[in-house]
């Protein structure tokens, strides 16, 4: 219950917010929001994705000084706090203090409204990653940075700041070859034409290929990690969602009324292909739900931007009002599909004061 508590809180900041106009105020409110979910995050026990797994990691790291489940980055922050004598609930602490002050700065200074954001962000990301999967929850944050790069066209610091994500979640690799094409403006006809053969692929099982054929030309390291994610989908098909059919219609909406808009901005522009790719790149791997699902939250995030940018080519309070009620009613489905697949995760929530 907490949960959507909270969720509906941060949609009623969100409507305030856009009453008011002093960028102090706005700041302090958006800052207040940030350290509450730090501590949200971070004061958690026992409760969320991944919670004992994360533990006994820390553990074996206690006594071996290293561990093969978990990239050198981290191997290197457990080694630390363990070093200095901090134990697993100082690292949860940490972690989520890095992801979520992270993704809030960047939210801050490149959402068209900040606020609105934050709720896209909580009800998937959030309790998603930061939540649970808290090695992807900060890589996610560095690829969401990497957009500035993109932007710039620095490939030295884009390379860098990925390969510092690489180095925290191994799945953030997916993401590096966006750099060499969002910012072009395809054709409308291309599109769809690569939309449907993605749709086509999806009824495809394609997992027998991958892990058979295409893991003998990768780094010994990337497959075992697709082996072991593709047995643990054994028996689970993703299938053209309702979150595929809502991600599929926000693409239409934005190619069919505001295509010019779209690409009238780069910014807004680089956004969009993102997020489109990200949806090809699910629909692909729709037979590896673990590569597929995992891979494409790095693509599926820049949705925090994405909604803004939608939010503003709507000029009547009518239109604006509609999309508002859209952006709840998807939001909490989003918070409730997260709580539900795992709901002995999350319900009850403990904290350490409380535990």
């Amino acid at each position: 219950m907490i949960y959507y508590i909270i969720l509906f809180l941060l949609l009623l900041l969100s409507v305030m917010s856009y009453f008011i106009e002093d960028k102090v105020d706005k700041f302090l409110l958006f800052s207040l929001v940030i350290v509450f979910l730090v501590f949200f995050a971070g004061l958690r026990y026992e409760t969320g994705y991944d919670y004992d797994n994360y533990e006994r990691i820390y553990e074996d790291v206690r006594f071996s000084g290293y561990s093969l489940e978990v990239e050198p980055s981290v191997n290197a922050i457990m080694g630390f706090l363990n070093k200095i004598s901090v134990n697993y609930v100082s690292f949860i602490f940490l972690m989520a203090l890095l992801a979520v002050a992270i993704k809030g700065k960047f939210i801050w200074q490149y959402s068209l409204f900040p606020f609105l954001s934050i709720v896209f962000y909580f009800s998937r990301l959030y309790l998603t990653a930061d939540f649970g999967q808290i090695r992807q929850g900060l890589a996610a944050g560095l690829v969401l940075w990497s957009f500035v790069y993109i932007k710039e066209g620095n490939i030295k610091k884009y390379t860098l700041i990925l390969l510092a994500a690489v180095s925290i979640h191994i799945s953030s690799i997916l993401f590096y070859p966006v750099y060499f094409f969002v910012r072009k403006q395809f054709k409308p006809t291309v599109l769809v034409i690569v939309l449907c053969v993605a749709l086509a692929v999806a009824t495809i099982d394609l997992k027998n290929i991958v892990i058979n054929y295409l893991t003998n030309f990768m780094p010994e390291y990337i497959a075992q990690k697709l082996v072991y994610y593709g047995n643990s989908d054994a028996d689970e098909i993703i299938g053209v969602t309702y979150s595929v059919f809502l991600r599929l219609s926000l693409i239409v909406v934005l190619l069919g009324f505001y295509r010019q808009k779209v690409y009238s901005d780069e910014n807004s522009l680089i956004v969009f292909n993102i997020y489109y790719w990200g949806v090809i790149f699910y629909l692909a791997f729709n037979s590896l739900p673990q590569i597929g699902g995992r891979g494409s939250l790095y693509f599926q995030q820049f949705e925090i931007l994405l909604f803004p940018y939608l939010f503003s080519y709507s000029k009547s309070n009518l239109q604006k009002a509609a999309i508002f009620l859209f952006v709840g009613a998807y939001c909490y489905w989003g918070a409730m599909t997260v709580i539900n697949s795992q709901e002995e995760s999350f319900i009850p929530y403990r904290n350490v004061i409380s535990k």
